[in-house]
């Protein structure tokens, strides 16, 4: 009865090591890497080089990919008068950022403000974006996160290796006078975008070969001393 409690033992010690070993090796692991381009005002194209997925040997089976970026935008924008009458003017701009992989769009993000019309004096000599001719509007930094993209299973491969992957980052500004009530006007902005991207990957480990040669090796031994002691 000892022998059998003994080897009952044996077994379960063996089979939740087993079960822990596949539980590991079945949850999913993830690892970040991120860059943030150069700081441009106004327009800026840029190459983000993000780290490819290292399989390191075959030992790391990569199960997900997702692209994120995010922006902090600071905007400073004027308008002024040009007119010998008073004018009534409103303002509007807008900040495309987005990430490309070899031409196509993984994720972008549109920012927009209008803003309402103002009465404006007739010009005062001076284009200085102030005085009663002329206004500025300076903006609290905001921050704009694009949606994710989850790369499709077809596209893993190319993220695998030990190099890097580039992505072309960008951030493009426009600004308008949608609405004037007069012919002649001055307007100016200057926009700062600094950007980041994300890649994330997910994993799992894949045990290896001989570790589990070495569990079956082992079990096997427990099984053969056991029943030699019965015999």
């Amino acid at each position: 009865m000892r022998r059998f409690a003994s080897l009952s033992l044996g077994l379960g010690i063996i089979l939740v090591l087993s079960f822990a070993a596949m539980a590991n090796a079945g949850s999913p692991e993830v690892w970040s890497w991120s860059t943030t381009p150069g700081q441009t005002i106004i327009d800026w194209i840029t190459t983000a080089s993000l780290q490819k997925f290292d399989t390191q040997g075959g030992t790391r089976e990569l199960t997900g990919v997702q692209i994120d970026m995010s922006s902090v935008i600071t905007l400073q924008a004027g308008i002024e008068n040009l007119t010998n009458q008073t004018a009534n003017m409103s303002y509007s701009l807008d900040v495309a950022t987005a990430v490309k992989r070899n031409g196509t769009v993984l994720t972008d993000k549109l920012f927009e403000k209008d803003e309402a019309p103002i009465t404006l004096a007739a010009r005062d000599g001076n284009i200085n974006w102030g005085g009663p001719a002329g206004h500025t509007w300076t903006y609290t930094p905001v921050t704009i996160v694009a949606d994710t993209y989850v790369a499709p299973s077809s596209e893993f491969d190319s993220y695998k290796g030990t190099g890097y992957i580039d992505f072309n980052v960008s951030a493009v500004t426009a600004s308008w006078v949608p609405h004037s009530d007069v012919g002649s006007m001055a307007a100016y902005f200057v926009a700062d975008v600094p950007t980041t991207v994300v890649v994330t990957y997910t994993y799992e480990m894949i045990p290896e070969s001989a570790s589990i040669l070495a569990l079956g090796t082992g079990l096997i031994s427990l099984i053969g001393f056991a029943l030699k002691r019965r015999a």
